[in-house]
């Protein structure tokens, strides 16, 4: 059996909404700044770390931007996603988007994510994974060669019989 650690940090779930703006009104060392926003994530990617076996891959999802002015931006993510990999503690970043806030407005298309998986890969120097609409083998596998992300992650939907 293959296992992997993921901290789930995106689409509104309780790390997202510590690193978005929108959401994030503390005025303690975890508010205000984008380095104390991004404090609580850097502190569960090292407690992981330090409870997980050594040969366990691990990695973390962001939403790389809240698509809502005054939120959360693909720069900021960049910034946080070079923490991450200064640590060395994450071995994949799975780049999606939203979810923090019912004003967002998604263009939703086909690999829509995939230009942030590009993005982050380059500018911060990690491995990342493309999410979003990735609706076939041959598309997954363009978004690969085309060096867009490391690694594409897509769901399959089951209909009952």
């Amino acid at each position: 059996m293959n296992l992997v650690v993921g901290l789930h940090s995106a689409q509104g779930y309780l790390v997202h909404s510590l690193l978005s703006p929108l959401s994030d009104r503390r005025t303690d060392r975890y508010g205000g700044t984008l380095e104390n926003r991004a404090r609580f994530l850097l502190e569960a990617i090292e407690t992981v770390r330090s409870k997980r076996p050594e040969d366990l891959p691990r990695f973390v999802r962001l939403s790389c931007t809240d698509w809502v002015e005054g939120g959360l931006e693909l720069a900021d993510i960049i910034t946080v996603a070079k923490w991450i990999a200064a640590s060395g503690d994450i071995d994949l970043t799975d780049c999606s988007s939203g979810g923090n806030d019912p004003r967002q407005r998604i263009p939703i298309h086909p690999g829509y994510h995939t230009p942030f998986a590009q993005t982050v890969q380059r500018e911060a120097g990690i491995v990342t994974a493309a999410v979003g609409l990735l609706h076939s083998p041959d598309f997954c596998e363009e978004v690969i060669v085309d060096g867009c992300a490391d690694v594409v992650a897509s769901a399959v939907r089951f209909s009952p019989i």
